[in-house]
């Protein structure tokens, strides 16, 4: 099926039994100069039920792209050989793939997946300047078929209830540009990483603990959100022309450890958290609490 427009294109659906809410295959979508929107649900009971069904699609649009699946688990899934992009400059053609619960705001386990099975690859690649945003309390993917996300915008991964479904670890390797993601992250693949203008990880309120076993560099924010964290890897945000934008900010009500290095312009804490900090590193500017919730307890030390 084709369906090309100038501006705005909306697509919405919903289904029982064992069909998706919204199936595109080898579907072709475009606008030329509006956002493309997706709305799948599924409100049948079905474990296996999908909002989003996407097998083999190209949809592509100068405004953005926001992909919002529903249903009891796999909110959006890929089938292979999906091509998503967004073709819009200084930054206003952002994508957004969000999985939620069907039944209730306040359920969590909704899932973005892909098959197994599929012998082709899942691409998302953001325009200029352009954040990608995973709305998902897990990400059901497969290290032998990526889905592979370029972007020189903003990476956001984030629950869509009040927590991801498990801990969060933010884990992978870097190998000649492109980092390859383990644990939370198995399956998911970022082209261009030096291009990447920040990273943030969970969302205000998470209650789910979050680790950084993997090394993070971006040129701009970062922003990590949690009850418990732990910074057991490197993390640094430098390269911004504006020293404002070479940022961390740590948002946590628990405790938040660091065994290496934590470089940027400045440190931002926030959060009834109890922060321990310092082991390596280099900062120049520590803000930390605010008038109205100072943090429960700083300690912090250069080395």
């Amino acid at each position: 099926s084709i369906l090309n427009a100038g501006n705005d294109i909306a697509v919405s659906g919903w289904a029982m039994g064992s069909a998706a809410g919204v199936d595109l295959a080898a579907a072709w979508i475009w606008s030329a100069n509006g956002r493309i929107t997706l709305d799948g649900t599924y409100l049948g009971s079905i474990t296996g039920g999908v909002g989003i069904a996407l097998d083999s699609s190209i949809i592509t649009a100068k405004g953005g792209l926001s992909l919002s699946g529903a249903s009891l688990q796999d909110g959006v899934f890929f089938f292979g050989g999906n091509q998503l992009t967004t073709t819009g400059t200084d930054g206003n053609s952002d994508i957004l793939i969000s999985a939620t619960n069907a039944q209730s705001a306040f359920a969590f386990g909704t899932r973005i997946a892909a098959y197994k099975f599929s012998t082709t690859t899942d691409t998302i690649t953001a325009g200029a300047g352009s954040d990608i945003t995973l709305r998902a309390d897990s990400l059901n993917l497969w290290a032998n078929r990526p889905l592979v996300l370029n972007t020189s915008g903003t990476l956001t991964i984030e629950p869509a209830a009040v927590k991801f479904k498990n801990n969060f670890d933010w884990s992978g390797s870097l190998v000649s540009n492109t980092f390859t993601g383990a644990g939370s992250i198995t399956g998911l693949k970022i082209s261009n990483w030096s291009d990447l203008a920040g990273l943030s990880l969970g969302k205000a309120g998470n209650t789910s603990n979050l680790t950084v076993s993997s090394a993070i560099t971006a040129k701009g924010p970062i922003n990590l959100y949690g009850h418990h964290i732990g910074i057991n890897s490197t993390v640094m945000a430098l390269g911004h022309a504006t020293d404002a934008e070479n940022r961390v900010a740590v948002y946590a009500s628990g405790s938040v450890t660091q065994t290496t290095s934590l470089i940027a312009y400045s440190l931002t804490l926030r959060g009834a958290g109890q922060f321990d900090l310092g082991v390596g590193g280099r900062i120049t500017v520590l803000s930390a609490g605010t008038a109205d919730q100072p943090v429960g307890s700083l300690r912090f030390y250069e080395s």
